[in-house]
């Protein structure tokens, strides 16, 4: 569609680049029955709809003009604008000026409406500025803003201007004395992450500070009113750590590393600062909204602890700061040692980082809601308190849920691979814009056009395919995948963990594109031939030489030899007695030996612990596990030799491994919180000291430099969701519960391919999924 016809002392305004803007904000709120049949409510404000009053600053004339145009505005009219003059008072017109007043009950007469002042703005003959009263809260655009209709969108939703606003994020891990805390570190990093991500808020990186383990109150209270001073749309200031309860229960202190024990000295708790002197800061900043998240013990003291006579709503509401808090005045926060982060910060970060199809913007009303539904019973519920405007006004946007994969162009035949895709694409008609194909097609910029992208500086998702998930080969379900080997440049064997177990021959594909066949299953089966029985095999990981597959089983726990053309077993390796399933301190049933791989030699073979021995225990919630390691000459049996000691990160355990060369490994750490996701994490790691079978001891009492050192090479969290669905909640739908990993070969950049896959469990809440990656490894030239 052409450009309308425009003051020439004005600047142009592309059509298409308006319609594409509408185009995206509309697809939120409509579906292929068309918008009129489909619409959303207002995002973030529930079912109901609010009332808009917008004037003219100063300018009768003009004001008149905003009124004709809006009033005679076709657009408006057939998206079904409540819309009439109103008497109004202005604070430079005086009493009876008219004003125009709108109902509006859905994203997409935002969208429109924004699009209408646009195009009123351009044909005004000098600068304006613009009055928006949104349910009482007032804002002005001024003409810069419109010229760019994201501006004017922000104004009407009422959304925080992201440019203006200023966090700052403080957190302590380290307590000699109170226990640490190591989630807190990945809930500040994982919350930056989240509130600088453009399709949730977008704060710029350099507005948001993470002030981590500060050793004076000083540096908390600099912090904090640096932001404050600088924040003038949105403060928002967020401690994690651990929290005490001061003068009778009646004040709350935030925690430093230096913080003691209650009771151990007289007066003030010493190490801390106390909350009213942060209080004091956020109160007097200039910043239109103040937020503030607490997750830490007994952070609802925070509430109401400016006048302990008055209500906490009361005292909290005047004086214009919303809190959120993890626990109530006298409960305490938690940290399951599980999971990566906290339980409630945990928890709003994966609220703010869930797809939702039915709303563009959360409220921070919302925001708790949610969070307290996701953290359910059993775990502390969360407070909050605040001014009635701030909690349901939007705040932050809502991503996009996951969409099919399409390389643009024309919409493939119905039932085609991405026929979903074009589905979820309506055209836009009722606001007077007949969006043809062309604009349909512009648009499309806003999905992934394919699945390759960087995870970090050291890896990139190539692509990932589905084509194996829930199917069925020669009448036998394809499921349960735990490992994955290579035996040719593009070929690959994986194995099944399900009854019975079952080597599954794969073709890979050419380049960097993934095409996953079934070329050949076998069963495994015993030495004569025979069937295994129930809880005679778990295969999890799989090492394939000439003739013969390695297979770790967890029951025993096992190391079974089998001929790969037959499937029959042919042998086994001893698993060592600290290793093997008994009372005391060996090892936990099917906790045990989730990985195999060997060198590319064949002089030595690793496998790992899943989880730690109940000697060995957990360190600061990190699992303390052993990797054992066989030798073999040359063709000569393996023999069990040594052992290293391996810590993982909080809350995760050790899945698989893939042995680059003696002592020097690659690492795949999986974890998984419901509600929240998985997590799966590779390292390139160094095994250190060692001990030999005999060693007795408990890794609780080994030094930091006892274990394995650890690179991280890419967190696949990280990685371009790329149009993945997930069946279950995750962070990033295109992740799952990724058991096995091999290395792959050469690619013409010199870096390696590196394959995944992800084991289902046979679940229609879980994916088989394969992956492939770019990876870049350390101080090997590959």
């Amino acid at each position: 569609m052409a450009a309308r016809r425009r003051d020439s002392r004005t600047p142009a305004i592309s059509q298409l680049r308006i319609n594409s803007y509408i185009l995206r904000y509309s697809l939120f709120v409509c579906s292929s029955a068309g918008p009129r049949d489909s619409i959303s409510t207002l995002p973030g404000r529930g079912r109901g709809s609010v009332k808009i009053s917008v004037w003219v600053a100063g300018q009768r004339e003009a004001q008149r003009s905003l009124i004709n145009a809006l009033i005679n505005n076709t657009d408006l009219r057939d998206a079904n604008f409540a819309l009439h003059p109103a008497s109004h008072t202005s604070d430079t017109m005086g009493p009876d000026f008219d004003v125009i007043q709108l109902v509006v009950d859905s994203g997409f007469q935002i969208a429109t409406l924004a699009f209408a002042f646009l195009c009123w703005r351009q044909e005004q003959p000098r600068p304006v500025r613009l009055v928006v009263d949104l349910d009482g809260t007032r804002r002005t655009l001024a003409d810069e803003d419109l010229r760019d209709l994201p501006s004017a969108l922000r104004a009407l939703s009422g959304q925080p201007d992201p440019a203006k606003s200023r966090c700052v994020l403080v957190g302590v891990t380290d307590y000699p004395h109170l226990g640490d805390l190591p989630a807190v570190g990945q809930n500040c990093a994982d919350l930056a992450s989240t509130l600088t991500d453009p399709r949730i808020w977008g704060v710029p990186r350099d507005h948001c500070r993470q002030v981590l383990n500060p050793r004076t109150p000083r540096e908390v209270l600099d912090a904090v009113t640096a932001a404050a001073e600088a924040a003038e749309d949105t403060l928002v200031v967020y401690f994690a750590g651990h929290g005490l309860s001061a003068s009778g229960g009646e004040a709350l202190h935030l925690c430093l590393p230096g913080a003691a024990p209650p009771g151990t000295a007289p007066g003030e708790p010493a190490g801390t600062v106390a909350w009213s002197s942060v209080r004091s800061i956020v109160l007097a900043s200039p910043a239109a909204r103040r937020v503030v998240i607490l997750d830490c013990c007994y952070s609802g003291l925070a509430l109401g602890e400016r006048d302990p006579s008055a209500s906490l709503l009361k005292s909290v509401k005047s004086e214009g700061v919303y809190t959120l808090t993890s626990a109530t005045g006298d409960g305490l926060a938690l940290a399951p040692r599980t999971e990566p982060h906290t339980a409630f910060t945990g928890r709003l970060i994966h609220v703010l980082r869930s797809p939702d199809e039915q709303a563009e913007f959360l409220t921070l009303d919302e925001v708790y809601h949610r969070v307290r539904d996701a953290l359910g019973p059993g775990l502390p519920e969360p407070q909050r308190a605040g001014p009635a405007h701030l909690g349901t006004l939007p705040f932050f946007r809502t991503t996009r849920p996951p969409a099919a994969r399409s390389t643009g162009g024309a919409p493939p035949e119905e039932g085609g691979k991405d026929a979903r895709f074009w589905r979820r694409r309506p055209f836009l008609v009722g606001s007077g814009l007949l969006l043809s194909a062309t604009l349909l097609a512009t648009a499309v910029f806003w999905h992934d056009s394919g699945p390759k992208g960087p995870c970090s500086p050291h890896a990139m998702l190539l692509d990932y395919s589905d084509d194996l998930d829930k199917s069925v080969y020669e009448g036998a379900a394809i499921g349960g995948l735990s490992a994955i080997a290579m035996t040719g440049r593009t070929e690959a064997v994986a194995l099944t963990d399900n009854e019975p177990g079952r080597l599954v021959r794969l073709s890979l594909g050419e380049g960097d594109d993934l095409d996953v066949e079934i070329t050949r299953i076998t069963p495994l089966l015993r030495s004569d031939g025979t069937p295994f029985g129930q809880d005679e095999i778990d295969g999890e990981g799989l090492v394939i030489q000439p003739g013969r597959a390695l297979v770790s089983s967890e029951v025993g726990p096992s190391i079974l030899v089998f001929d790969t053309s037959t499937g029959r077993q042919t042998g086994s390796l001893p698993v060592p007695p600290p290793f093997r399933e008994r009372s005391g301190n060996t090892a936990v049933k099917n906790e045990t030996l989730e990985s195999l791989s060997v060198t590319p030699k064949g002089d030595h073979l690793y496998t790992g612990l899943e989880n730690p021995l109940p000697r060995d225990g957990v360190y600061q919630g990190g699992n303390l596990l052993r990797i054992l390691r066989y030798s073999a000459a040359a063709g000569q049996t393996f023999t069990a030799d040594a052992q290293y000691a391996y810590k993982s990160d909080n809350g995760l355990v050790l899945t698989e491994i893939v042995a680059l060369d003696t002592g020097r490994l690659l690492t795949l750490e999986r974890g998984h919180v419901k509600g929240v996701g998985n997590t799966a994490r590779i390292y390139q790691t160094t095994l250190t000291k060692h001990w030999d079978l005999s060693w007795k001891g408990s890794l609780r009492n080994e030094p930091k430099e006892s274990f394995a050192k650890k690179t991280l090479l890419v967190d696949l969290g990280d990685c371009p969701p790329s149009g993945a669905r997930a069946p279950q909640p995750q962070y990033n739908p295109l992740l799952d519960n990724i058991e096995g990993m091999t290395l792959g070969p050469m690619l013409p950049d010199g870096h390696r391919a590196l394959y995944l896959v992800s084991d289902d469990n046979l679940s229609a809440d879980q994916t088989t999924r394969v992956y492939k990656l770019d990876v870049r490894l350390h101080d090997d030239g590959t």
